[in-house]
């Protein structure tokens, strides 16, 4: 799976780099982590071709380079949502049934209602992609032929999918797990939200658009191809990136094993 997301998302090609969702790649860093439930995420940072130096880009924003601004906001919210494609949390939820897991219920189990889940639906996290149409015409949007047709109605199946992923997937419920002695989520919950995205001229900060406070930005193709929990973000400051490749790297250079890595090392060993 990782390497068909190098490959074909990344645009990491055997051929070399090719142009992929985010541009044409430069270079990539990731790393695999197994938690102690056995479960495996991936952390990923990916650089760019053509792209300019931060300070470059802060002074740029901070000079209030109107053109400037508006193509690299323009790139940013094709690459990155905070909100969900079809309306809001609470319409996206009534839309989508979700049936507890087995653990959830209990004994409960075989007194599921599946009654109010429509006839044909499959949870998307269990199903592969859609691939859209191969042929359309170039202004698909305004065109209405038999390929543009289907195309638009692919694209609304793809936006429904990313919402049903999202709301299964991304939404952090904050809990025990996460609020500390002062009342704190210290996942950082809820987020701020914004309208529309801006900068600060006088620092050149960037405030993308976000209008869900209980998801982090994501790549709806990211989100759709993947079928999980997924985020993704733009580093547009060296302290991010520093944060980030210092949490990433962190992976393979930990000196220290937890408890149940201890276990499954002494298990391998004996069962040898």
């Amino acid at each position: 799976l990782v390497l068909l997301f190098i490959k074909h998302i990344c645009g990491w090609t055997d051929d070399g780099p090719k142009r992929g969702l985010f541009g044409v790649p430069a270079a990539f860093y990731g790393t695999v982590e197994q938690q102690g439930r056995m479960t495996l995420h991936l952390h990923f940072l990916l650089w760019i071709i053509g792209q300019l130096p931060l300070h470059v880009v802060r002074e740029r924003l901070m000079s209030e380079d109107s053109e400037f601004m508006r193509e690299l906001t323009e790139y940013m919210e094709s690459c990155f949502v905070g909100e969900f494609l079809t309306g809001s949390k609470t319409e996206v939820a009534e839309r989508v049934h979700i049936v507890p897991e087995a653990e959830e219920r209990g004994i409960h189990t075989i007194l599921v209602d599946r009654d109010d889940i429509p006839e044909g639906y499959q949870d998307p996290t269990l199903t592969l992609p859609e691939a859209p149409p191969d042929e359309f015409c170039e202004d698909a949007e305004n065109c209405r032929c038999e390929n543009c047709m289907k195309l638009l109605s692919w694209w609304e199946r793809f936006k429904l999918t990313v919402d049903d992923i999202l709301i299964r997937s991304n939404i952090h419920a904050m809990g025990k797990g996460c609020i500390n002695k002062d009342g704190v989520c210290t996942a950082r919950f809820p987020r701020e939200t914004f309208m529309q995205t801006t900068v600060d001229p006088k620092t050149g900060h960037i405030n993308m658009k976000k209008q869900e406070s209980s998801i982090n930005d994501v790549s709806p193709t990211v989100t759709a191809t993947n079928r999980c929990n997924t985020d993704a973000r733009c580093l547009l400051s060296g302290t991010s990136v520093k944060a980030v490749v210092g949490y990433v790297t962190d992976y393979i250079s930990k000196g220290w094993l937890k408890t149940h890595q201890v276990f499954s090392t002494l298990h391998d060993s004996f069962a040898r």
